[in-house]
C-alpha cells in the first residue's frame, strides 16, 4: 500500500479547511493517509479528521525561529524516517519548510510543496522579500513538485532549482465546494431574523482570522466613514487583533451596528444574508473567503494585491484599492450601496459564473493529473 503524509502548521484552520478533499481522493484511490500538524482544536479532544489513517500531533508554531520549531523539526524526521512515505504534501511556510527538509534524503519520498501564498511578494518591504526569497530559493532543491495558487507566486517559482526532474505548476486555487453555498433564498430571512437584523438593513461581511495580515482595522474605518444608513457590519473569524479592533469600534461609537461572531460553522448561510464582501487582506495567496463571496453572488470590495487580482474582474465583480485605502474602500462601500437592482443583478450573475473555475471538484482532477504525470 502506498503512503502519502500530509503536514501543515495546525488542523483545523488548513488541513480541515482546505485538504479533506484530497484525502478522500487518497484514500479512494487505496492509500494510507497521514496526517502531521499541530492539533488547535479547542478543545483538544475536538479532534477529527476524516479520512486520516494516523496523525501526528507536530508542536509547529508560526514563528519561524522559534525553539518549539526545532523540537518539531527532529519530531517530523524521525517520523517521515521511520514510515518512508511514497508522497509528502507540504503546505503552509513553516509546515513547507520543516516537511521538505525533514524528507529531503528519504530516497522513495516525492515532495510536494502546495504554495498558497509566497511571503515575499510585490509590496512587501525588500529586505524581506531577499529573506524569504532566498529561503525558498534553497528549499526548491528539495522539492519535485511545487504548485502555485496565483501568477504572481507561478512566475518566481518557474526561476527556482527544483530537484530534477521537479516542475512547477499552477492551480486555480486549492478549491472550493461550491454546492455549500448554494442555498435557498429563505437563508437571508431566516439568518437575519436570527442575527436581529432587518430585512432591509445593507449588511456588509468579512470572514478572515482577525490579525494584523487580514487588516480588518481599514476595514472597519472604512465602514465608518462610508456612513452608509440602516448598515450593518459582520466579522466572522477570531484571533490576537480582536480586543484591539473591538476598542477601534468603541472609539467609533459603532458597538450596535458592527458585530463580531467569532469562528463560524455557518459561513454559507452567513454569506446568503449579506449585500457586500469586504476584504482588506495585506498579503493573500488566493483568498478562498473572497471565491465563497463570489459564489452566492456578492460583489467584492478587496485589496489591490496578488491573489485576488487572480479571482477576481474590476468593474464585473466588484472594486479594489490598497490594503490601508480606508476612503477608497468607503467609496466602493457607497458604490455597492448605491447600484440599481439590475446592476445588482448583473454583477450577481457574473461572479456566481467567475466562481465555478475554483470547483473543488475540478480542481482535485487537476491535482492529481499533476501527480501521475510526475510519476508519483
Amino acid at each position: 500500500m502506498k503512503k502519502v503524509l500530509f503536514i501543515a502548521t495546525v488542523v483545523k484552520t488548513h488541513i480541515n479547511e482546505f485538504h479533506l478533499p484530497y484525502i478522500n481522493k487518497f484514500k479512494s484511490l487505496g492509500w494510507q493517509v497521514d496526517v502531521a500538524a499541530h492539533n488547535d482544536f479547542t478543545p483538544k479532544d475536538d479532534l477529527n479528521i476524516p479520512g486520516c489513517d494516523k496523525y501526528y500531533d507536530i508542536n509547529f508554531t508560526r514563528t519561524p525561529l522559534s525553539w518549539q520549531n526545532i523540537v518539531a523539526y527532529k519530531q517530523l524526521k524521525k517520523i517521515i524516517d521511520v514510515e518512508k512515505y511514497n508522497l509528502i504534501i507540504c503546505n503552509t511556510p513553516v509546515g513547507g519548510a520543516m516537511g521538505r527538509m525533514a524528507g529531503r534524503n528519504v530516497s522513495i519520498s516525492k515532495i510536494v510543496y502546495i504554495c498558497h501564498g509566497f511571503h515575499f511578494f510585490q509590496g512587501n518591504k525588500w529586505y524581506r522579500n531577499i529573506v524569504y526569497r532566498g529561503v525558498e530559493w534553497l528549499l526548491a532543491r528539495y522539492t519535485d513538485c511545487l504548485l502555485t495558487v496565483n501568477h504572481e507566486d507561478y512566475e518566481a517559482a518557474k526561476r527556482f532549482p527544483l530537484r530534477i526532474p521537479g516542475n512547477v505548476h499552477r492551480i486555480n486555487s486549492i478549491g472550493c465546494d461550491l454546492h455549500r453555498f448554494d442555498l435557498p433564498p429563505c437563508t437571508k430571512h431566516i439568518m437575519r431574523k436570527k442575527l436581529g437584523i432587518s430585512m432591509d438593513a445593507f449588511v456588509v461581511i468579512t470572514v478572515a482570522e482577525l490579525n494584523r495580515n487580514k487588516n480588518q482595522h481599514t476595514a472597519i474605518e472604512a465602514f465608518y466613514k462610508a456612513a452608509i444608513p440602516n448598515s450593518v457590519y459582520i466579522l466572522c473569524g477570531s484571533g490576537n487583533s480582536e480586543q484591539e479592533l473591538k476598542e477601534q469600534v468603541r472609539a467609533l461609537g459603532m458597538e450596535n451596528i458592527v458585530l463580531f461572531l467569532g469562528y463560524r460553522q455557518d459561513v454559507p448561510e452567513l454569506l446568503n444574508m449579506a449585500d457586500c464582501f469586504l476584504f482588506t487582506s495585506r498579503r493573500e495567496g488566493l483568498p478562498m473567503a473572497t471565491v465563497e463571496a463570489m459564489s452566492v453572488g456578492l460583489p467584492v470590495l478587496v485589496s489591490d494585491i496578488r491573489g485576488p487580482k487572480d479571482c477576481m474582474v474590476v468593474e464585473k465583480s466588484g472594486y479594489r484599492f490598497q490594503p490601508l485605502d480606508a476612503d477608497g474602500f468607503a467609496a466602493g462601500l457607497r458604490k455597492i450601496y448605491n447600484m440599481t437592482d439590475t446592476q445588482k443583478n448583473t454583477m450577481r450573475k457574473f461572479n456566481i459564473s467567475h466562481s465555478k473555475k475554483f470547483a473543488i471538484e475540478d480542481i482535485v482532477d487537476n491535482v492529481f493529473d499533476i501527480y501521475r504525470r510526475s510519476g508519483f
